[in-house]
C-alpha cells in the first residue's frame, strides 16, 4: 500500500493501495537500490528464516479508498483559502468517480473543527466519511505514512516529518499520519530517519528512489 501523489494549489490526497510491487533481498521493511535508505533490522526470532516478503505498488494503481485532509489552515492560505476548496472539492470529486463502469471509490476526509465539516459537507456532499482530526493541512502526501504489506500484514512506516525544514511548523502535522494508520488499521513502524513521503517513488518492482 503506497500513498498517491497528486499535487493541487500545494495540496496533496493519501490513497490506499493494493500492492503488487515486491520488494526483495536483504531484510528491511523498504527496500531501494538506492543506499540513502537504511534496512529495518530484522528481528531476532527472525533471523536464520525465510525472509518476509515486503509490497508496494506503483502510484499508478487504482486505489482502494482515499484519505485525505481539508483545507483548513488560513493562516497560510490566507485569500486562497476558499479558492482552494473549490478547487479541492472538484477534484476530489472527479477523482473518485468510477473507471469503466466501476464504483466511486471510498472516500475518508478528515476535518478539524466546527468551520471544516460544515464547509467540507456542503462541497462534496454526502459520499465522503468525515473524520474530526487534528491536522496541519492536506499535505498528506508528506505526512502520511507510506503503506506497505509483509506477508499480508498492513504496515505504516512513520518518518519524523519536520515541516520542510523548519518552512511551516503546524501542530499535528506530526501526528496526522499516525491517525491514519490506526483508521487503516495498520501496524506502525516507526522510521529514525527525516523525510516526506511524497519525496519517495516506487516502481512496483522493488526500486526506492
Amino acid at each position: 500500500i503506497v500513498r498517491c501523489e497528486v499535487r493541487l494549489l500545494s495540496t496533496s490526497i493519501a490513497c490506499k493501495f493494493n500492492v503488487e510491487g515486491r520488494l526483495s533481498g536483504r531484510p528491511s521493511f523498504l527496500r531501494g537500490r538506492l543506499a540513502f535508505l537504511r534496512s529495518h533490522p530484522v528481528p531476532e526470532r527472525d533471523r536464520g528464516a525465510t525472509m518476509s516478503k515486503h509490497t508496494i505498488s506503483h502510484e499508478s494503481q487504482i486505489p482502494d479508498q482515499i484519505v485525505t485532509c481539508w483545507p483548513a489552515e488560513a493562516s497560510i492560505w490566507k485569500e486562497n483559502l476558499a479558492p482552494a476548496r473549490v478547487e479541492f472539492a472538484a477534484f476530489l470529486t472527479a477523482l473518485i468517480e468510477p473507471a469503466a463502469g466501476g464504483p466511486r471509490l471510498p472516500l475518508t476526509v478528515l476535518v478539524s473543527n466546527d468551520e471544516t465539516e460544515p464547509s467540507a459537507r456542503a462541497a462534496l456532499g454526502d459520499h465522503p466519511v468525515l473524520v474530526r482530526q487534528n491536522y496541519g493541512d492536506v499535505w498528506t502526501r508528506d505526512t502520511a505514512p507510506v503503506f506497505l504489506r509483509r506477508d499480508g500484514e498492513l504496515i505504516a512506516a512513520r518518518f519524523p516529518f519536520n515541516g520542510w525544514g523548519g518552512k511551516f511548523q503546524i501542530p499535528g502535522d506530526q501526528t496526522v499520519g499516525t491517525a491514519i494508520a490506526r483508521m487503516v488499521e495498520a501496524r506502525i513502524i516507526d522510521v529514525e530517519m527525516i523525510a516526506e513521503g511524497g519525496a519517495l517513488e516506487f516502481d512496483g518492482e522493488g526500486t526506492v528512489i
